[in-house]
This record gives C-alpha cells, sequence and structure tokens, in this order.
C-alpha cells in the first residue's frame, strides 16, 4: 500500500506541473532477481563465535502489468491504478548453523521441575519453621499436620497448603515427608526434608542445582519454495473538500511449501526438536474498501479469506518429553512417539456485506477432530466493534482414549452431559464473542 500511494503522488506531482489535462502510465514488468545466492562463515574457532552457511537458488521481487490513469479538471483530480505485485519468488532456500550455546533442552526440564516442585518445597519449609514455633510452646513435636492446622500455626487455607495434590506426614525428629496424593497426575517421587540439616533431601532436589552446561548445537533452516502473488486496483479521488479511495483486491495468496526447522544437540542426536509445515497458505480474495480519506477509516465491505495449514509436525526432544507434565499432556493425547501432529487446519472467512458473514473451521488431527460452521455479524456502536456469532454449530469428534477419558472427567466434575450424535460432541453458539451463549449440554 505504501508503494501505491508514493508512486500516485510522485506521479501525480510530476502531472500537476503540468496544465489540466488527462494522462495515463503503465509498464508491463519490473523488479529484481538474484539466481545461485551462496554466502558462508566459519571462524578460526568455534567458541564465542557462529558458523553459518546460507543459500538459495532464485530469488524474484517485482511488480507486473502496472496502469495509471490520471484526470486532472478544474474541481477535481482523479487516480485509476491497477497493478499486480508486489509478487516474491524465493527457491531452494537454506540455512545451516553451527553455535554454542546452554543446554536450553535441560534448563527447560529444570525450570518445570522447579515449578512442580515449588508447592510441596514451600509447605515443608513452612511446617519446618510452624514446628519450631510449636517445640517453643508445647516442648514438644506436633503428632500431624491436623495438630498444626487446628492450633492455628499454619493456614490450610492459603498457598502452599491449598495444593490438593499433596500430603504431608511426620516423623519428627527424623523428617517431614511430602506425599504425591489421588489428585496429582504425575508420576512423582516422595519429598523428604531432613530435619537435622534442615534439608530437602530427596525429591528432584538435585537437578535443580545441577549446571547447565555449554554444548555445540546445529540449527538447520529449509524452505524448498515462498511465494506471493497480489493483484489490486485503486482509484483515488481528490476535490477541494475530501479524498476518497476505492479499493479492490482480486486476489492475494502468500504460500510456504515444505518449511522445516531443526535444533539439534550435536552430542544428544535423541534430544532433536523438529518443525515442519509441508504445506502453508493465506489467501485473500475479491476484497473491496471505500472510504474517504482523513475522517473514519475505510469500510471493508466484502472479502474472503483462508488460512490453510496442512500436516504440521513437531517432534519434542526426548528428554523434556521425560518431564512428568509434558509426559502426562502427551500421554493424553495419545502421543507415543514424543511428535505432535495436525493434519489440517484450515480457518475460512467469508463477509459478505459491511455486517455479516460466514465463517468455517477444520481441525484434524490423530487425537481429535473438530469442525465449526456457522455466521457472524459485526455490531459498530461506538469506539469499538462487537462481533456476534449465529447459529454457530461446533463438531468435536474426540479419538484418543485420553482426549476422552478427559472429557468424561469434565462432565463428571462440572455435572453436565454434553450432547451428543453418536461419539461426536454437538455444540451451539449465539451471542457477542466476548460472553457468547453455549447449547449444547445439559
Amino acid at each position: 500500500m505504501k508503494f501505491i500511494i508514493s508512486t500516485i503522488f510522485f506521479l501525480g506531482t510530476c502531472l500537476l506541473g503540468q496544465s489540466l489535462g488527462i494522462g495515463q502510465s503503465s509498464f508491463k514488468e519490473t523488479g529484481l532477481i538474484i539466481k545461485d545466492f551462496q554466502a558462508e562463515w566459519s571462524p578460526h574457532t568455534l567458541k564465542d563465535n557462529v558458523s553459518f552457511n546460507i543459500r538459495f537458488g532464485e530469488f524474484r521481487f517485482g511488480f507486473k502489468d502496472f496502469r495509471l490513469s490520471y484526470d486532472d479538471a478544474a474541481d477535481n483530480q482523479y487516480f485509476d491504478l491497477e497493478i499486480s505485485g508486489p509478487e516474491f519468488h524465493l527457491s531452494h532456500f537454506s540455512l545451516t548453523m553451527d553455535i554454542l550455546a546452554k543446554d536450553w533442552i535441560k534448563a527447560e526440564r529444570i525450570k518445570r521441575l522447579e515449578k512442580l516442585n515449588s508447592a510441596p518445597n514451600a509447605a515443608l519449609l513452612t511446617l519446618s519453621l510452624a514446628i519450631d514455633l510449636f517445640w517453643e510452646d508445647y516442648d514438644r513435636y506436633p503428632n500431624s499436620y491436623d495438630e498444626l492446622a487446628i492450633k492455628n500455626y499454619i493456614d490450610p487455607k492459603i498457598f502452599p497448603f491449598t495444593e490438593q495434590s499433596w500430603t504431608y506426614t511426620f516423623d519428627l525428629p527424623e523428617k517431614l515427608t511430602a506425599y504425591p496424593t489421588q489428585f496429582n497426575h504425575f508420576e512423582y517421587p516422595p519429598i523428604v526434608y531432613d530435619w537435622s540439616s534442615k534439608l530437602i533431601i530427596s525429591g528432584n532436589k538435585q537437578m535443580s542445582t545441577s549446571k547447565i552446561d555449554i554444548i555445540p548445537w546445529e540449527i538447520s533452516f529449509q524452505i524448498p519454495e515462498i511465494s506471493n502473488t497480489i493483484s489490486t486496483r485503486t482509484m483515488f479521488k481528490f476535490t477541494p473538500d475530501h479524498s476518497h479511495i476505492d479499493f479492490f483486491q482480486k486476489h492475494g495468496k502468500f504460500q510456504i511449501k515444505g518449511l522445516a526447522f531443526s535444533l539439534t544437540p550435536k552430542n544428544y542426536l535423541s534430544n532433536q526438536i523438529r518443525f515442519s509445515i509441508p504445506d502453508f497458505s493465506i489467501e485473500l480474495n475479491q476484497i473491496a474498501v471505500s472510504g474517504d480519506l482523513g475522517s473514519e477509516p475505510p469500510k471493508i465491505h466484502k472479502g474472503k479469506g483462508k488460512i490453510s495449514i496442512r500436516n504440521f509436525e513437531i517432534k519434542i526432544p526426548e528428554e523434556l518429553s521425560r518431564d512428568p507434565e509434558i509426559e502426562y499432556m502427551l500421554e493424553r493425547m495419545g502421543i507415543w512417539n514424543n511428535a505432535l501432529k495436525v493434519r489440517l487446519f484450515e480457518l475460512s472467512l467469508n463477509l459478505l456485506n459491511d455486517h455479516t458473514g460466514e465463517i468455517d473451521l477444520i481441525f484434524n488431527s490423530p487425537f481429535m477432530k473438530i469442525e465449526l460452521d456457522g455466521d457472524f455479524s459485526v455490531r459498530l456502536d461506538g469506539i469499538h466493534p462487537e462481533f456476534l456469532l449465529h447459529q454457530m454449530e461446533v463438531k468435536i469428534h474426540p479419538i484418543s482414549l485420553g482426549i476422552r477419558k478427559r472429557i468424561r472427567e469434565w462432565e463428571k466434575e462440572n455435572g453436565r452431559t454434553l450432547n451428543r450424535r453418536g461419539a461426536t460432541i454437538i455444540i451451539k453458539i449465539d451471542g457477542p464473542l466476548t460472553n457468547p451463549v453455549i447449547h449444547g449440554y445439559k
């Protein structure tokens, strides 16, 4: 858009220096082409440096079918611009890097374990202080957690004692022990607080204080093809009183084919993280926008848009997958090979006029399928528009046993039953997007 406006005003300035009349300008194609590009850097030593290699087969950037008409009358000026572009194409892009960096996989696992440990560790330290006060008052140790609570040495209604996933036993003067309860979804060892040393001596405390090493990493970023095409027509009209714009985008598509990213610790190949999208695209077609410049923002009158992702996959490093929380999540989703896959994500919007439109969504994965379709409207009251949903139907088909089990648990916990058509859950939604009315359970 900046290119379009700059071109118009540049050519308009040139034409304004002439007498009143009609003018036009055009060109077939212009742009930049680079073929068989390659660059690399290798330091004498990898320490505190980065080595890389970047290459691509072909890079194209340009515009096509440019046509500009200009009519300068006594009381107004009129521009009509039609152009295809910017068009962009990149093929066989490859970037590889070798770096030295911290073992972020181990750092992330430590951080997550420390988060899981935070409640029981805080509770054990609080209990230790409370027991010391109890000893000063009674010259003996408390018999249990309940005795401390009953005599107001601790408050069970505040953190960390509100966490129901842990329970605490006293074996004084030897130790305090935190045990996971049935509310703790993870296989977690007991955490022991040694009374004589006043230290937590078991659980995952040792890992949380271990050193994070600097290790060599290989980064790989591959894109076989990226392309972008746009075709638009823009009309400007200037009068002494106001300026008006009409913009129409016939079609526009941005597409990436075969994107693959990987981050690999060279000494631990099983801890590779891999991210791949074989096919990603964004389309914007039949977009009509008009309005007066300098007052309210131009309005979108119609348009179609679609975002599509096919066969998306993330491979989780083996060491990180052993984290209790991640392991539990993967098990619930029925993922056993550390690879999260989505076969298809597709979101389509069709704006029919200034205020109403249609929406469709498809999500297809090995663990769940979701389909959504319905209508929406936009209410322009005041500064912030309000989005309303109409006759929105959501179909949820849980595939994995873990997802089905979690849905059943939610129904039991909330005393509700979701409407089903066979194994598919059917939910209907209406009302404001910020506070919708959900139909489909009883």
